[in-house]
């Protein structure tokens, strides 16, 4: 059973998610030959205060 985490920055839609979701979804089910009610996509939305890069905090 694929577990797929994806980490971004807040403010994307669920709409958009779903859109990600669907065709994540439909790829690895096709290529790894795994029925696609057992890949598990799992959204981790960071506000951007949580975000650092250079050593600089973001927000």
């Amino acid at each position: 059973m694929p577990i797929i985490t994806i980490a971004l920055k807040e403010g994307r839609s669920q709409e958009q998610k779903k859109k990600v979701a669907e065709e994540i979804t439909r790829i690895v089910s096709e290529h790894m030959e795994v029925d696609p009610s057992k890949i598990w996509i799992r959204f981790d939305d960071f506000s951007p205060s949580d975000f650092a890069t250079g050593g600089t905090m973001h927000g």
